[in-house]
Order: structure tokens, then sequence, then C-alpha cells
């Protein structure tokens, strides 16, 4: 047996050299049945997406081989055969027990336990796939390399198709260009420093995204905003599609931002799904609602106001909006139209589309009607009665 697990360790090598990772084997060491795990080592600068999952994933020795080996499995058909020779069962895909056995040794191991378990990184996170029959012995239940980190063996950097419902928000403005009330920017700034999961609550266009993302471009970390309506409303499914948030976030070292937090509550058939927040998002994550979100939290989850802005606010949005305006006409537009300052921002967009060097009243007021007829389009459904005698 140890002389089968050397060849296919060798196979695994070339192929990985000849892929060009920048990741390399060392041999095995140890005597026996029972060697040592190989070590992997950078040779020189990763060159290639599948050199971050070591250290973004804090992936073992062992972790790092067993993915290693697959990878070897899907490329190379040498390292694939060597790999199904060490198989006792007639299948495709290599079983749990060959890669136990391959990457870990004969002898039964804690940490083989540990790490080819559910809550393993690598099936944590979704970096390997397990063969639906959970219950069946360890020799018949077939692993294999999941397709992200395959597309990471071939250069692919963007997101996975499994998360469409979620995006990068790259393009939010920088902080201190925003007008936020209160204390609320002050203690978004405190939650940065802790690890746990964060609710913003504020009204529709308050500034409530654009502040968290603004505030992690200065700590210079991305956001992944995620569309809780797009949560799959069984929980099996939910729990997958926020693994593989938790997954996509810890390999673009971004934060994960849960919209529509008070869509996951649980409503007659639906179930509840804010307790799965908890077990997949544990770190810093943060979320937003327009209204409270009441229940008995496994971890109490820190609470961030958006308060309106006042009017002396409003007036400086509106300067920005409205770089023509006088500052005078700015006071006038915040008292007349306490807008959400994401609506300010969408009407100084309509009024200098329709306008040309001078802004008159009526291209103000035009714009702030074709903004607000927008958003309230669909909200009520015209209804014509007509009777005859």
């Amino acid at each position: 047996m140890q002389v089968d697990v050397d060849r296919v360790m060798t196979e695994v090598q070339r192929a990985t050299e000849v892929l060009g990772v920048a990741w390399a084997m060392a041999s095995a060491r140890g005597a026996g049945d029972d060697p040592e795990p190989f070590h992997l080592a950078i040779a020189t600068e990763p060159t290639y997406p599948v050199s971050w999952l070591a250290e973004r994933f804090g992936l073992s020795a062992t972790e790092q081989r067993m993915l290693w080996v697959l990878i070897a499995h899907e490329l190379c058909p040498i390292a694939r055969r060597r790999i199904r020779d060490l198989n006792t069962e007639e299948v495709v895909d290599p079983t749990l027990d060959t890669i136990r056995r391959a990457v870990y040794g004969v002898a039964p191991s804690l940490a083989a336990w540990k790490e080819l378990g559910a809550e393993g990184r690598l099936r944590k996170f979704a970096l390997v796939e397990q063969s639906a029959t959970a219950d069946a012995p360890e020799h018949r239940r077939t692993i294999k390399l999941s397709r992200r980190v395959l597309a990471l063996v071939h250069g692919e950097t963007g997101l996975d198709d499994e998360v469409r419902f979620a995006r990068f928000d790259d393009d939010s403005a920088n902080v201190d260009e925003l007008e936020i009330a209160g204390a609320a920017l002050e203690q978004l700034e405190q939650a940065f420093a802790a690890n746990e999961l964060v609710i913003v609550r504020g009204g529709a266009g308050t500034g409530r995204r654009s502040a968290i993302a603004g505030l992690a471009r200065r700590h210079g970390r991305r956001v992944l905003l995620i569309d809780g309506l797009a949560i799959a409303r069984d929980r099996d499914g939910a729990t997958r599609q926020l693994r593989v948030v938790a997954r996509e976030c810890a390999l673009f070292e971004a934060i994960p931002v849960i919209r529509n937090l008070d869509a996951l509550v649980g409503a007659g058939d639906i179930p509840d799904r804010l307790d799965l927040v908890e077990a997949e998002l544990p770190g810093l994550c943060f979320a937003t609602t327009t209204r409270p979100v009441v229940r008995r939290w496994q971890r109490a989850p820190r609470h961030v106001e958006m308060a309106a802005l006042s009017g002396t606010q409003r007036a400086r949005l509106w300067c920005r909006a409205l770089p023509q305006v006088t500052p005078e006409l700015a006071d006038q537009l915040a008292t007349l139209y306490p807008l959400a300052p994401s609506l300010i921002h969408a009407a100084g967009c309509a009024v200098l589309q329709r306008c040309g060097e001078q802004v008159t009243p009526s291209h103000i007021a035009a714009g702030i009607r074709s903004v607000l007829d927008d958003r309230l389009a669909g909200l009520a459904t015209r209804i014509s009665v007509s009777q005859t005698w």
C-alpha cells in the first residue's frame, strides 16, 4: 500500500507542476504504512487564484494535500488512474476511504475524522462535495472537487454562478461624501472592530448600504451584497446559499451585507431562516432592514439606527446633486421636499438630464415628480367602476 500511495502522490506532484500552479508539494516523510502528511510551500509568488485557498480558508497541510489530490484526479489522466487503483469499490470518483488513506495514512486519525467531517473546512465552505449517500460506509461514499475550486485552477476570478443573487458593491461613494444623521456613522465604525452580526435599520434610501460600503472601502475591504428576498424559502436551499456566500466572502476577503433581512423571518408555511444567518455567517456580517426584527438570537447582534436627516444635511445634499442652485434655494428644496438621500441624488440626476446650463423651478419639479412617480408605480392599481341601469 505504501508504494501505491507514493506513486499516486508522485503523479499528483507532476500534474500540479504541469498546470503551472505556484504551489509545490514536498515529498512524504516517515516510514511504514503511516507517512507524515505532505506540507505545501510557496515556490514562487502565487499567480493562480487557487493559491489563495490555503491562507484565506486557514487550511491545514492535510486539507491542502487533499485538494491537490482531487485537483490531480480531475486534470491528470495518469494521476486519475493511480488514485483509482487505490479504490476498493467499482466507482468513478475516489471514495472517502481512498482519500483518507492517501492523505492521512491507513491508521485511524482524529485529524482525518474532523477534517473529512461535515464541519470540516473543506465541506463547510463547499470546496469539496460528497455523494448524497451520507449513511453509506466510508468505502462507498465518493468525494470530488467542487466546480468552484476547479474554476480557480483555470484562473477564474469572478463570483461563482451559484451566487447570482449577490454582487460586489464597488461603486458606492466615499464615506466622507455621505450625510448620515446622529451617531450612526460612529456606531458603524465601531462595528467593524467587532466580529458579529450588525443589523442596520432605517428607511429606504437613507444610506445604510452606502455607509457600510464606504466604511468597508476605508478599511480596505469589499462588500458582497446579498438580496434577502432571493434566499431560498426552504431551509436546505437557504443553508447551501449562505454557505456559498461564506465561501465567496472568505475567498475575496469581502464582508457580507444582507439586504431585506426581515424577508428571512418565518411566516405561515415559510420557515424561519434567520438562525441560518447566525450559523453560516458567524463572523462580521451586516444586514439592513426597514423594520425591527424581533427574535431570540443565539448571539445578540449589534443594532444601528439610521435616523432621518436634518434640514441642513438635506440642503447640502441638494447642493451636491444640483451644483447650479444657490444655498438659499437648496434650503427651500430641503424644506419642501424632505426626501431620502438616494431620492435626492436620483432627482438631481433627472433634473440635470432635462435642463441645460440653467436650472429652473419647473425643471426641479419635473425631475422630482419623475423620480417619485417611478418609486410609486406599482404600489397602487387604478380601478374604474361603471354602472348602468
